[in-house]
């Protein structure tokens, strides 16, 4: 893209300076200036090519992002920051869509532009707009990864007071998978494999969410036995019995 801005500025240039040349007939001028034309609809398609690398990249990142935080043995230090490169690789796919967007607005008004150039920039757009869903799935999959990392380390060493607490961010992260299935189940002109993709990730989200709370219930029950444990070795039945009820 950059070498497109560099050949469509020196053609520009080129262009200004035939026009000024007395010496130069017509038809030079003519061909210069369809040249000129034809470099900057040539930016413009790198520029949108740009675009859909840019956010195809982005993607593959937020997807290793997800797979590594879902790993056997992800520390939630580490699945934590995992989430924070989804979520910024989803931004960087927002940004190449609103790029992509921008030129597509611009196109729309100037006339002459040929309809194989629009058509060509345009086929562009679609991919960005699934890698969005697809990357948006893979943060929630990851973030989801992350919160039951947390609770899982957190039974382990037996604060549980805060358990509840960290359980409810699986409340927010449900709703935006679920919201995130439904609009791409609704739209015809996304592909199986994202819709497969986005369904996956939102079962995932509720996998982890399971999963947390399993490891609370582990938890609480591990708790419960060793002070039934306790009670009964000092013949406190009551206390035992409570326990138990717990447990």
């Amino acid at each position: 893209a950059s070498d497109a801005r560099t050949a469509e500025a020196e053609a520009t240039d080129l262009g200004a300076e035939v026009k000024d040349d007395k010496a130069c007939s017509a038809t030079v001028k003519a061909a210069v200036g369809d040249a000129a034309r034809k470099t900057t609809e040539e930016r413009q398609i790198a520029e949108a090519a740009k675009c859909a690398a840019m956010s195809a990249s982005a993607r593959q990142e937020a997807q290793k992002a997800a797979a590594e935080a879902a790993a056997a043995g992800c520390s939630a230090e580490h699945a934590t920051s995992c989430a924070t490169v989804a979520g910024d690789a989803e931004e960087t796919i927002e940004e190449a869509l609103k790029q992509i967007q921008e030129i597509l607005s611009n196109l729309r008004t100037d006339r002459k532009v040929t309809n194989e150039t629009k058509v060509a920039i345009a086929k562009y757009a679609q991919p960005i707009i699934e890698d969005r869903h697809v990357a948006e799935a893979a943060k929630l999959e990851a973030q989801a990864c992350a919160a039951r990392a947390i609770v899982e380390e957190m039974c382990r060493a037996g604060e549980l007071e805060g358990v509840d607490e960290a359980l409810r961010e699986f409340t927010t992260y449900l709703h935006e998978a679920s919201e995130l299935k439904d609009l791409v189940d609704a739209d015809s002109t996304l592909s199986a494999d994202t819709k497969r993709v986005v369904a996956a990730a939102a079962a995932a989200v509720l996998r982890e969410k399971l999963t947390a709370e399993a490891a609370r219930c582990a938890a609480l029950a591990e708790a419960a036995k060793v002070r039934a444990e306790h009670a009964a070795a000092s013949d406190n039945h009551d206390a035992a019995e409570a326990a138990a009820a717990d447990a």
